[in-house]
Formats: structure tokens, C-alpha cells, sequence
């Protein structure tokens, strides 16, 4: 029988090896993508001012009505820009100084933007946007929030 010889070899480190705790990982379920382009608006009105100088009122809601629900039949992309909406994105730097005020004493300045709807010539709804839902803050009649600078 041969007999079975052991190699000598040099074992520098000594050290067991560790594994590493990773953290447990988690299943959710998949949904589908929330608030995508495609979706169609709808609006929130908890977060409606009731008390600063863009408050809302029944009358202004009641005139403006079935304009909100147009927008409701439309995708969100087809408002943004030049879109029948006339939906824009605004830097809260952008704001009037009165405006910026009003956002800190609701305690909304923490955002980087608001969104303006256009309902008409000058009357605009100021609101955050978040996936297709609109959180309505402010009823701008006057176009004050964010006068425009082209005049």
C-alpha cells in the first residue's frame, strides 16, 4: 500500500474566517408604479391655506369646478409645459418674498418646488405634486405667487 504523506505548508494567518451579518432582505410585494405620466390628475385639497393671502374659498372651487374636472380626463404629461394644463414646475426661489413667508409659517418650505396650474389668464392653483395627484395649496386669482417677468 502507499502510504499517504502530508505536505508541510507554512499557515501564516491563523485567523477564522467571519462571515459578514448582512441584513435580512426584505420581500414586497411589486405593485405597479404610482402617479407615472400616463395617469390621469386628481387632486388633494388637505393641504388647502385657508387663512393666508391665496386662500381657498367654495366660491372659487364651485367657479372653477369643471375645469378641475377636465383636467381629471387628461395624463399629467399632456399638462406639463405648453400642455392644455399649463402645468410648470417652480423653484420655491422663483416665489414671491410673501409667498416664500407664507411656506415657512405653514412649515411647506422644506420643498424645492411648487407646481402651478393654469386655470385661465391670470387665476392659478399653487400646489405639490406628488406622482399624478395634485396636494392644492393655494388659489392665486391675481397671478401673484410668481408674477410673471416678461412684462
Amino acid at each position: 500500500m502507499a502510504s499517504k504523506k502530508k505536505s508541510k505548508t507554512a499557515v501564516v494567518n491563523k485567523q477564522p474566517v467571519v462571515a459578514v451579518d448582512l441584513p435580512p432582505r426584505i420581500k414586497a410585494p411589486r405593485l405597479p408604479d404610482v402617479g407615472m405620466a400616463k395617469d390621469r390628475m386628481s387632486w388633494r385639497f388637505s393641504q388647502c391655506d385657508h387663512d393666508g393671502p391665496w386662500q381657498w374659498s367654495w366660491e372659487c372651487l364651485s367657479t372653477y369646478i369643471e375645469k378641475l374636472q377636465h383636467f381629471e380626463s387628461q395624463p399629467f404629461d399632456q399638462s406639463v409645459g405648453t400642455g392644455t394644463i399649463g402645468a410648470k414646475r417652480i423653484p420655491l426661489d422663483s416665489l414671491c418674498d410673501q409667498a416664500k413667508k407664507r411656506l415657512r409659517k405653514l412649515e411647506h418650505d422644506d420643498a424645492d418646488a411648487l407646481w402651478e396650474l393654469r386655470l385661465g389668464g391670470k387665476p392659478r392653483i399653487w400646489g405639490f405634486r406628488v406622482g399624478n395627484v395634485m396636494h392644492c395649496l393655494w388659489f392665486d386669482p391675481e397671478h401673484e405667487v410668481c408674477p410673471s417677468k416678461l412684462r
